[in-house]
């Protein structure tokens, strides 16, 4: 007569894959004979994995710095994230959520890559002031944000202009004194 007896392995204690991924079990099994027969096997249990963390932004040091007369395309700098979720779970995905303003970058929403995408004048704003997300991809997804700013260096593209269009009298006397 052959008797299955089955033991349960039962978790104690809440698991985090993030700490330690799997545990290897030492299992003996004995009988009941006079002289008990026993046997030992080894059993590794892998924990898997839950989407539990944010993606996690790197600061950047220094702000991102483009010239106003940069070229479509022209990269201006990366935005660097991790996520310590593994598979989809940690697989990122980057958008601009903010400060945009005339769409003048984008995001390649793989690497993080930041390039120019629109007309940039210093004139118009010397600064922008970006919203970065990082978004995986597990379900439901997790996201962080994180801001950048984008200094827009100006270059010689206006020409002094004349407030008007003649001057008189003391009105080049000002003009003179001004200059000096």
């Amino acid at each position: 007569m052959c008797f299955i007896q089955i033991g349960a392995i039962k978790v104690v204690q809440i698991l985090d894959r993030e700490t330690v991924n799997s545990y290897t079990l030492k299992i003996q099994a004995s009988d009941s004979g006079t002289t008990p027969n026993k046997v030992t096997v080894n059993a590794v249990i892998t924990v898997g994995d839950e989407n539990d963390n944010a993606p996690v932004i790197s600061r950047q040091p220094a702000p991102f710095i483009v010239t106003e007369n940069s070229a479509l395309g022209t990269k201006i700098g990366a935005v660097h994230a991790t996520d310590a979720d593994e598979g989809s779970n940690g697989d990122i995905t980057f958008s601009i959520a903010d400060g945009n303003t005339g769409g003048a970058f984008e995001i390649d929403t793989a690497s993080g890559v930041i390039t120019v995408k629109g007309s940039i004048d210093h004139e118009k704003s010397s600064t922008f002031n970006l919203t970065v997300m990082a978004t995986d991809n597990g379900v439901p997804s997790l996201s962080s944000i994180e801001a950048f700013v984008v200094n827009v260096i100006d270059i010689n593209d206006n020409a002094p202009v004349f407030d008007k269009r003649s001057y008189h009298g003391k009105q080049i006397i000002s003009l003179v004194k001004l200059k000096h």
